[in-house]
């Protein structure tokens, strides 16, 4: 008792809660693996990590695996620094608050419609009190579930308002398609509309009757992207999840450019300064349940180019082409370092078949069930069309 309380009074508090978090990890998964062999011992590194199940468990076991350095800081959504306890953790974990998008949403005054990309406000809407240029809206649907969303680029008056593109459907399980009439597209992520409205954006879609709205504001995120370039300059770890969201899917969602803007960013405040962004891959083995497995793989360490800087420089569509080229170099390094499958019964037909492939008798740890589960992940799509494998999907 004396010990603890001696502990807890002279000892980091840091290095005590990183402790008890490791042993809650040790207690919960039955199986524990990695290799960080990667992650350097000391100067700047950017963690890219996913897939991003969940929020806490996510961080504390890239924490647990990066366990020699104490100097990491994972991104972490403002709304869970401001509760008592979690909130309290983060900070002592050296997190840094970033605002998420959609945890700023509020309810619009009145109803809105859409004509074309012409957004119409009824009853008591105050357009030019409550939108800015660049703010998001969101329109449910009459399920309350479907929500179609647009960026605002013009207002005209409070009934009146211009769309940059045709509104987009958010599917909750983190797919976005652009809808025109009956026909559907993939397109990029919620507030990357910007980005994917030539290429994907219909003429119109028509939403006649009045819907309930949400308006998402647009964020000014330089005090975060400040932090994360302090936090580099100084040869500390960043930890991202850079698919801006947890969810249950079993690939990636879209990437955001922030990784990319922060680690050019700190390149041009460091002339000198090699910045690593290094691939995390978290990989869980049923891991909602009690003595599970979880394996956190990394892939080679992508160092942004020399010619991608200066093409990020010169600013307007050259920097969003140098972050665009970069950020797929590292979608390209994450699926590396995970199992990745179109849709969660793709998943439970390749462990299935890992089942039935290794024999009963023999136990595979959580590094070799990876590396099982990955090589049929990769190989499905060349045979997903073949009679024979369709036969094992039903």
């Amino acid at each position: 008792m004396f010990f603890g309380a001696w502990a807890i009074l002279n000892l980091d508090q840091r290095v005590v809660l990183r402790g008890l978090l490791f042993m809650l990890i040790e207690a919960f998964f039955k199986e524990f693996d990695n290799s960080m062999c990667e992650v350097p011992e000391k100067g700047p590194v950017l963690l890219a990590c996913g897939p991003h199940a969940n929020q806490l468990v996510d961080s504390i076991v890239v924490l647990k695996s990066l366990y020699k350095r104490v100097d990491i800081g994972f991104l972490t959504a403002s709304k869970t620094m401001k509760s008592k306890y979690f909130g309290q953790m983060a900070r002592i974990l050296r997190s840094i608050p970033v605002t998420r998008p959609q945890d700023e949403a509020v309810s619009g005054r009145g109803r809105v419609s859409v004509i074309d990309t012409k957004l119409r406000g009824h009853e008591g809407t105050k357009f030019t009190k409550d939108l800015s240029e660049g703010d998001t809206i969101m329109i449910l649907l009459e399920d309350n579930k479907t929500k179609l969303v647009s960026r605002v680029i013009k207002i005209l008056d409070d009934t009146q308002a211009e769309l940059k593109t045709a509104p987009v459907v958010h599917d909750p399980k983190g797919e976005l398609r652009v809808v025109n009439n009956s026909k559907i597209q993939k397109s990029p992520s919620l507030l990357n509309l910007l980005d994917a409205s030539k290429k994907y954006a219909p003429t119109s879609f028509d939403v006649p009757q009045p819907r309930n709205y949400k308006i998402i504001p647009k964020l000014d995120q330089s005090v975060v992207f400040s932090h994360v370039i302090d936090e580099l300059s100084q040869g500390g770890v960043v930890g991202i999840f850079p698919e801006g969201g947890s969810h249950d899917n079993p690939h990636l969602l879209p990437l955001k450019a922030g990784i990319t803007i922060m680690a050019f960013e700190t390149m041009i405040r460091n002339p000198d300064m090699r910045i690593p962004i290094i691939p995390v891959g978290i990989n869980y083995f049923n891991g909602h349940r009690f003595r599970s497995r979880v394996y956190v793989e990394t892939g080679d360490a992508i160092y942004p180019s020399q010619e991608l800087l200066k093409q990020y420089k010169r600013g307007g569509e050259h920097k969003r082409a140098a972050c665009v080229a970069l950020l797929e170099q590292i979608r390209t390094g994450l699926k590396d370092v995970i199992v990745s499958t179109p849709d969660r019964s793709s998943y439970e037909f390749i462990q299935t078949v890992r089942r039935l492939y290794i024999q009963s008798n023999s136990e595979l740890d959580a590094r070799a069930r990876h590396a099982v589960n990955k090589a049929f992940a990769d190989k499905l799509p060349t045979v997903i069309d073949d009679p024979r494998v369709q036969k094992l999907y039903v």
